[in-house]
């Protein structure tokens, strides 16, 4: 594996239990990607690379636990920065 400074780095936000939106990236993410074993599909991040999620992983998508999941199961190391914000009601 790359040094920190060296690896490529994926922006992964907004999400919002949306899966397909997901995928959708993926088709262009050189560090991301699908992998299949039957029908279950599982989120890999490439050894080269970082992921930083900007939050909101699920909303009301019909998908959102399995986006929770499938980002839960890559927080490998520290090739995943997770940025969190709050927004208050006025």
């Amino acid at each position: 594996m790359r040094t920190a400074a060296a690896a490529r780095i994926a922006m992964l936000t907004d999400v919002e239990g949306n899966w397909q939106y997901v995928r959708n990236v993926l088709r262009q993410s050189s560090c991301l990607c699908l992998t299949f074993s039957g029908q279950d599909e599982t989120l890999e991040l490439r050894d080269d690379c970082m992921l930083v999620f900007g939050g909101d992983a699920g909303d009301k998508g019909d998908d959102t636990l399995k986006c929770y999941e499938q980002l839960v199961s890559l927080k490998t190391g520290i090739r995943i920065a997770w940025s969190f914000s709050w927004a208050t009601a006025t």
